[in-house]
Order: structure tokens, then sequence, then C-alpha cells
């Protein structure tokens, strides 16, 4: 069983100073990190005292501003935000009233489980996630922000200048938008001279819109030859496609073809009426599922729903869903449920069946009890280790070595991480 105080405790809190995690501070901005690390630090204080009330402890406004730095009016709002975000629970209590913390450590700690770089979760935090380079809008980036219009850009490897004003920026996003859509669309590169045209950038981009596989060394020709290859193909394929389709029709006469086509078309239009209303149907049944689970029907998981009913039945989709999230569930390691479904049904990956495993302390060879005690700072209480020692078992000593290095650079959080991963990926073999 995950024991999140203490993992909270020993990554944020330090004798003599705070401690602030990269991650932490990706995902809440520098001031709520701030703000959570002093929290866990005076709560790790008054647990040693004696002095917490089922959890909770008071401590000032004043209090908070003397120790971080923080200004009255940010303390305000972050208490705000944060008992909104679940980081805490806050009570008042008492004439004048006193304020009480409560902090939730099982949401801290998944914070630090997220399966994301440092880079996407800072960029998440500013941006919002439904703003894609693909579905932009000039009325969508009029109501952006010049410095959120700046992080687009460098997010998507846009070159800009400092002196861009922001109507500048927002034809410059909208051109490479359009670059992007062209390339989607085939029409941008679907001829020979177009491809000899483009840089090696463009190439890449569009070899990897394409879905057509190339390596970092692939140079300008070997990614012209790619490109052209592949349409090509395509073209012969769809050639031969379109005269297998007309064949019955090619002999007959105009006035009976256009009734052909005609009729053709009513029963193309007729189906895809019918498909709307089927898919708007499944989309209205599926979101009472998602409200039945407790589970925010976002816009994020709309987009995954859509995605998934193109190429399965609404019954497949439904039982794929039920899968997932009673898999889910029955693992004591997922702490977020409903971030982590929402990840998976986005990906359209399937989450396998949780095999409890044996409670009791494992054995360790001479080789791996000497590896660990390279780690003895991060694994100094006495659970904490027993855990570690578990995890390891499972995980060959060859595989310990190659990565004794990178774990030595971790924090206890992405240490068990880690460590939870390369188990993981050898029970698999």
């Amino acid at each position: 069983m995950i024991n999140h105080e203490l993992y909270c405790l020993q990554a944020l809190s330090q004798d003599g100073f705070l401690m602030l995690n990269k991650k932490l501070i990706a995902i809440l901005g520098l001031e709520k990190s701030v703000f959570i690390a002093y929290l866990i630090d005076k709560y790790k204080q008054l647990k040693n005292e004696n002095n917490l009330n089922n959890g909770y402890f008071y401590s000032t406004d004043n209090d908070i501003l003397l120790f971080t730095g923080l200004k009255l009016k940010t303390i305000q709002k972050i208490k705000i935000e944060g008992e909104d975000l679940g980081l805490f629970f806050v009570k008042k209590e008492g004439i004048p009233a006193k304020t009480f913390y409560k902090i939730n450590f099982s949401k801290i700690n998944s914070y630090f489980l997220i399966e994301k770089s440092q880079k996407e979760l800072s960029y998440e935090r500013i941006l919002d996630d439904d703003i894609s380079l693909e579905n932009v809008t000039y009325n969508l980036l009029k109501e952006i922000s010049i410095r959120k219009l700046q992080l687009f850009c460098k997010q998507n490897k846009i070159t800009y200048s400092g002196n861009y004003n922001k109507q500048k920026l927002i034809e410059k996003i909208l051109y490479e938008s359009q670059k992007l859509k062209n390339i989607k669309n085939e029409s941008f590169i679907h001829s020979k001279e177009k491809i000899l045209e483009m840089n090696v950038k463009d190439l890449r981009k569009a070899c990897k819109n394409l879905d057509i596989s190339y390596s970092g060394n692939s140079n300008k020709e070997e990614l012209q030859n790619k490109l052209l290859d592949f349409f090509n193909k395509k073209e012969v394929d769809e050639t031969v496609n379109k005269k297998s389709v007309n064949k019955w029709t090619i002999n007959l006469s105009t006035s009976v073809q256009k009734s052909c086509n005609k009729k053709e078309q009513n029963i193309i239009t007729k189906n895809k009426e019918q498909n709307h209303n089927h898919d708007v149907n499944d989309m209205e049944e599926l979101k009472k599922l998602f409200v039945e689970w407790n589970i925010n029907f976002t816009q994020k998981n709309q987009n995954s729903i859509n995605k998934l009913l193109k190429t399965m039945s609404y019954q497949e989709v439904r039982s794929y869903l039920t899968e997932v999230l009673e898999n889910l569930k029955s693992n004591p390691e997922v702490i977020d449920i409903p971030a982590l479904f929402s990840t998976k049904i986005a990906k359209g990956e399937r989450q396998s069946k949780f095999i409890p495993q044996k409670t009791e302390k494992k054995e360790l060879g001479e080789d791996k009890k000497e590896w660990l005690r390279y780690f003895s700072g991060i694994c100094s209480d006495k659970n904490l280790k027993t855990e570690i020692e578990n995890i390891i078992a499972d995980i060959p000593f060859e595989v310990l070595r190659k990565n004794k290095s990178k774990l030595s650079r971790l924090e206890i959080f992405d240490f068990k991480s880690v460590l939870y991963q390369l188990k993981n990926q050898n029970l698999q073999l």
C-alpha cells in the first residue's frame, strides 16, 4: 500500500528549508508549490509535537506571508484554488475564526505519478489542452494574451521575433496552421514538383503526419523518395479501386448511369443522416455512463469517444470503456483513476487486470543488497525500504545495474515510479 503522507514529507520537507519539486512547479506553478511545501513543513513539525487534530492544523495568513514571502492577496487566492483542486481541506473554527488545514497527500502524490515530462506539464499549465495547431482560428487566437501566443509558438516550434505584436503573431500561427492542414490534406505535397521544393523540416512533418517511418539521420533525398513512393502507390491503389467500383456502370447509357448515380447519392445522403443520428444517440448514452461513473465528460473525453465510434460499434465502445475502468479500479497502485482513464481512452489503450502480489518480504541476493545500500539515503525509512526490496526482487540485477546512474539522480517519488516501470517491463517479458 502506498504511504502518500510519508512520500510527501520526504520529498517536500526537510529540516531548515522548504523543498520545491520541479514536477509540482510544472503542474501547479511556483506560488502554489511554495504554499504546499510550507503546509507540509508545518504539518511535519506539528506531527512531531503531537499537535494535530485528526490531521488538521492551524496556520495564519500572516505566518504564511512571513515564512514564504507570498503576498496576502496571493495567499487568499491560493487558498480558494487549492481547495478547489483538492490539494487540501480548509475549515474555520473559534471566535474570532481561525483557519485550519488538512493536506490531501493522496492528491499531491498523484501528480508525481503522471508520466509526462516537465516540459509537457508546464505547457499544459499555461495553455488550453483543446487548442492545437490544427484547430486554431482567428477568433480563438484573438482572445489569447500575447504572452500565451508566444508560448504557443514556442511549443509548436514556430519561429517569431520578440518585437512581433499580437496581430503579427496570430498571422504567423494561422500561416503555420494552414501549412499543416495542407500537408495533412495531402494537397500541398501531392505532386513531384512540390515535394522537391520542400525543405527537410517540412519533409519530416509530412512523413510524420502521413505515418511514413523515417529516422533522424534521413537526409533530404531519402525523405523525398519516401514521400514519392507513398503517393505513387496511393495513386495506383486508388485507380484500381475506382475501376473495380465503376466497372458495372461503364457500358450503361448516359441517362441510366445518371439515374444510378442519383440513386447512389440519395442512399449515401440517407446513410449519412442515419449515421449522424446514430452517433448523437450513442454519444448521449455514453455520456450517461460517465455521469454514472462520476467521471467528468470533458471535451478531451468527448473527442476520445468520437474517435472510438469511428472504428467500433456502440456496444464495443461501451464494453471497452467498462473494461478499462474496472481494471483501473482493481489496481491499488492507481491514484487518480479519472485522469488515467482519460489518458488510456485517448490513446485507445487497454488496462491489464491487476494481479495482487504476495505481501511478504522477499529475500534479496547479495548483489541486490549491495546495490540497495548505495541508495541508503533514499530508503532510510524501514517500511519504505521493505517496499523497495519487494519491488527490486522482481527486477533482474543487470537491469538495476544499468539504471543505477539514472536512479541516483531522482527524488523518492520518481525513484519508486521508475522501479515500478522496470518491474512491470520485466513481468511482461
